[in-house]
């Protein structure tokens, strides 16, 4: 998969701030991967994940993962229509120990130059990034169409490769590198 093909599948990419360029040409931050625990709920995980590398998922009650998720999807009323990406930007603002806050921006509204340098510059500063994707130009979907949240923690702009961690329910951890 090109970096083109992830630019033009992304709905949503939620950035710290509205970063206008930055970050260096390896920009990286650790994700936790997390497996979602039911068809509907990858926007909690996704949140859980990036509470994670933030230092900041022991705020979230509860005492495993499984619980942690199910307290997000309480409090953010996830049903199985998903989570709304306003909440998604309000739940890691919540819990976020941080002095930072997160803010969405719609992906197709960038040039390709914008979009990664929006990635770029919220890794640069300390972010993960997460994205709400439509899954169906990504392989292992095979040709489904999902609204799905996806971590991203990882972009080398000189190979314009870019690591997706993504929570989706299968038996082992899963990891991309476009």
């Amino acid at each position: 998969m090109t970096w083109l093909k992830l630019y033009i599948i992304l709905n949503y990419i939620v950035v710290i701030n509205k970063c206008e360029r930055g970050g260096g040409s390896l920009c990286y931050q650790s994700v936790k991967n997390i497996k979602q625990t039911t068809s509907f709920n990858c926007g909690p995980t996704t949140v859980l994940q990036t509470l994670y590398g933030l230092g900041s998922a022991s705020a979230v009650d509860g005492s495993t993962d499984e619980t942690k998720i199910a307290t997000l999807q309480r409090e953010y009323n996830v049903g199985s229509d998903g989570m709304y990406v306003s909440n998604v930007v309000a739940a890691l603002n919540k819990y976020n120990k941080g002095n930072q806050t997160y803010s969405s921006r719609l992906g197709s509204g960038l040039s390709l130059e914008g979009f990664a340098d929006n990635i770029a510059a919220s890794l640069t500063s300390g972010k993960q990034v997460v994205l709400h994707a439509r899954t169906g130009r990504l392989k292992y979907y095979e040709g489904n169409d999902y609204r799905h949240y996806l971590s991203l923690d990882y972009f080398d702009r000189s190979t314009n490769t870019v690591r997706i961690v993504d929570c989706i329910n299968k038996e082992s951890p899963f990891y991309l590198m476009c």
